[in-house]
């Protein structure tokens, strides 16, 4: 609910932000230097409005019920990246590199957007404090997608210290954590596996991997698979 409502109110004044530099933009035509500042400020609140418009729009999904949502087709591709981009931020901030690569032609998903879009933010969310936590040299988070024969299949990678064999059959029960106390209820992991269950899907811990390594397994659709959406290869998105 606070999610939902913050995006909410936020996004009001945002409107009016976007608004009012899409009027000085067309107030500063003509190549008089100063006009020409006025449009690259412009330019710099638009892009920069644009963004929060993206990452609200994720914390709206990302806090909205959506079990009951009818299935629709969705591109992974923005799927994906509007997950990385309502996290960005605080990567950033702790300097952590998100690198994400996304296999081009993949066809849309029969899917609750919204749903698929949670599996990813909890999951990028568990990388994100397991290097944290143990204040890891290597520092990143990689996130791939591809296709696999009739299935979509998303890993998301960290270089943190890894999962102790004894805690990895029970990661995906009810209320199990190996975060320290106050900083997860244990509950992440096996509502995201039963989403992806729902889906015809599958979401499981990678074994004889040198990094902890989760994979989204989702079935392709018949009807999509002859709808794609083309896409660059090996988009990185960097701390700056």
């Amino acid at each position: 609910h606070m999610a939902g409502g913050l995006a909410h109110e936020i996004n009001n004044p945002l409107a009016i932000i976007q608004g009012r530099a899409n009027e000085l933009m067309r107030l500063a035509a003509g190549d008089e230097p100063l006009a020409v500042r006025v449009r690259a400020a412009c330019e710099n609140i638009i892009q920069t409005s644009d963004r929060a418009v993206k990452i609200l729009r994720g914390l709206r999904g990302f806090g909205r019920e959506a079990s009951k949502d009818p299935m629709e087709f969705a591109s992974i591709y923005e799927i994906t990246e509007q997950c990385v981009e309502l996290q960005q931020a605080r990567f950033v901030t702790r300097n952590i590199e998100v690198r994400l690569t996304l296999e081009p032609d993949i066809p849309l998903l029969l899917c609750r957007e919204t749903q698929i879009g949670q599996i990813l933010t909890n999951v990028l969310n568990n990388a994100f404090d397991a290097i944290v936590q143990s204040d890891s040299v290597e520092r990143w988070v990689s996130v791939t997608a591809e296709r696999a024969e009739d299935n979509v299949r998303v890993d998301i990678v960290d270089s943190g210290p890894g999962i102790e064999d004894h805690f990895k059959v029970h990661l995906m029960e009810p209320f199990f954590t190996t975060k320290e106390f106050g900083l997860g209820m244990g509950v992440g992991l096996s509502l995201s596996r039963a989403i992806a269950q729902d889906h015809g899907g599958t979401l499981a811990l990678c074994k004889d991997t040198e990094h902890t390594c989760f994979r989204l397994v989702l079935p392709i659709n018949s009807r999509a698979a002859d709808q794609k959406v083309g896409h660059q290869v090996g988009v990185a998105h960097q701390p700056q």
